[in-house]
């Protein structure tokens, strides 16, 4: 399991060993988004790189790294 605070505090990205990344909106006490079809195996790494929640890194024991994006969905672009 991998988790991340958003640089301003409001959200927390959770990956899970099923694969699954779950975006929480904190001061709501409620998920965003779900995603289960990024990652296939365990997530072990999750980090937002941008000044704004919308973006992050995830990355498996596979050794894929993804970018994702939080819109209405979540969107993936494969890094490795």
């Amino acid at each position: 399991m991998a988790a991340a605070f958003s640089p301003d505090g409001g959200s927390l990205l959770v990956g899970h060993k099923n694969g699954l990344l779950v975006l929480w909106d904190l001061a709501a006490n409620k998920t965003t988004c779900i995603s289960r079809e990024v990652h296939s195996c365990s997530v072990v790494c999750v980090s937002f790189c941008r000044p704004s929640w919308q973006y992050a890194l995830s990355a498996d024991t596979k050794g894929s790294v993804y970018f994702v994006t939080f819109t209405s969905t979540f969107g993936r672009r494969d890094c490795s």
